[in-house]
């Protein structure tokens, strides 16, 4: 890889990897998967730049449209539930529906409050350090 397409590279890298990081760790479950998810968007990147040699109008759109095939690919690779799974367990479905609206409730709750409390603490405290560029 050329200088210019390795400058390309890690100013795109440094451009985007907060956001990408946000974005995965919103969509995916673990830190294993959001870390492997990162690697994987950045080397598909990495292979962009060199088959279109540094010829990316929008690099933050480009690499988040990485980012979001690589997690419908997640999904798509996922079994899915039925309801017939939910009636092994014995019970009904009026049961499933109510546990989970109480349970969505008690989650809501939970993050206004926590979310409040880091408000009031972010007014106090001094900003977090970004990570450092590469």
């Amino acid at each position: 890889m050329g200088t210019e397409l390795k400058d390309t590279f890690v100013q795109a890298y440094n451009d985007t990897y907060d956001y990408i990081n946000c974005y995965l760790t919103s969509k995916l479950p673990t830190r294993d998967l959001i870390e492997d998810a990162l690697q994987s968007v950045y080397l598909d990147f990495y292979r962009s730049l060199i088959t279109t040699q540094g010829k990316i109008k929008n690099v933050r759109h480009y690499v988040l449209r990485i980012a979001k095939h690589y997690v419908a690919d997640h999904y798509r690779q996922q079994p899915k539930a039925t309801f017939e799974d939910i009636t092994d367990l014995g019970l009904s479905q009026s049961t499933v529906k109510s546990r989970l609206y109480r349970t969505l409730d008690k989650l809501k709750k939970t993050y206004c409050e926590k979310e409040e409390q880091s408000n009031e603490n972010d007014r106090y405290n001094e900003k977090v350090p970004q990570r450092k560029q590469v």
